[in-house]
């Protein structure tokens, strides 16, 4: 008759404690990265609403200002701000460029003054990441742009 061994030894403990640590620190870090993952695509999606309506709203606005068409907004923004969403704060930068084709202004006959054709740009980031690299989240930005020429009433 065999006597049979009633317990595990030390090593064997140990040996499967660790391997079920090995286990849960797997489950977590998938689980964080998961969810960060959402985090990230949900607010991606919130920053691209956020850009086309404060493109929207800008565009409709600068029809009747002159400031808007006889200047470029490149250096100094033409707009800044915050939007907030979902307990989430975006800021966006609103810059605005003449466009220029190779030989004379695009839209008009003559002078910069006079161009009625811009490329208007947003760039919109979230929790602080236009100074601040967040660790696995990449870059926390979205950019659209649009061609917008004035309407001539």
């Amino acid at each position: 008759m065999r006597i049979g061994k009633k317990g595990l030894s030390v090593a064997e403990l140990l040996l499967s404690l660790g391997f079920i640590t090995t286990v849960i620190l797997t489950v977590v870090g998938l689980t964080t990265t998961i969810h960060r993952t959402g985090q990230e695509s949900a607010d991606r999606v919130s920053a691209s609403i956020v850009a086309e309506s404060e493109i929207q709203r800008v565009i409709a606005a600068a029809q009747s200002d002159n400031n808007f068409w006889d200047n470029d907004h490149t250096s100094t923004p033409y707009l800044t701000g915050t939007v907030r969403v979902d307990r989430t704060d975006f800021d966006y930068e609103v810059t605005a460029t003449t466009v220029m084709d190779g030989v004379d202004e695009l839209g008009t006959s003559g002078g910069l003054s006079q161009n009625r054709l811009k490329k208007v740009n947003i760039e919109v980031t979230w929790w602080d990441s236009k100074t601040t690299e967040h660790q696995g989240y990449g870059k926390l930005e979205f950019k659209a742009s649009r061609l917008v020429s004035e309407v001539n009433e």
